[in-house]
């Protein structure tokens, strides 16, 4: 019984991967960017566009950084990166989360 509500729930995963392809790519590059970064030290991180545009600091400036002291546990290192990871995460979490019951929903209604 356990066997087949973890698989299923493993299909939904997979199926709302592949509904948001575009999203899930960039964010398992962004995830996978910051752990090499965290435990190796190198950086195959996209640079800032705005920054390297305009030469000027956006207030997205440090997220990265911000999140790859997070992922060491080093809250305090990270909100000095970036005070506005209190609220990215949380409500990139929320939304995230929010998005994938609709999607279950959903997948339950058609199916």
């Amino acid at each position: 019984m356990e066997k087949e509500i973890l698989l299923k729930m493993v299909k939904t995963l997979i199926n709302y991967t592949k509904h948001n392809f575009i999203i899930a790519l960039i964010g398992f590059y962004f995830i996978f960017s910051v752990i090499v970064r965290a435990m190796t030290g190198i950086n195959i991180c996209m640079p800032c566009l705005w920054k390297t545009l305009f030469r000027v600091e956006c207030p997205g400036c440090g997220l990265t950084t911000a999140f790859e002291h997070l992922i060491q546990l080093e809250l305090h290192k990270a909100i000095s990166s970036n005070w506005l990871i209190l609220i990215i995460v949380p409500f990139g979490l929320l939304y995230i989360i929010k998005d994938f019951i609709a999607f279950k929903k959903k997948n339950k209604a058609l199916n």
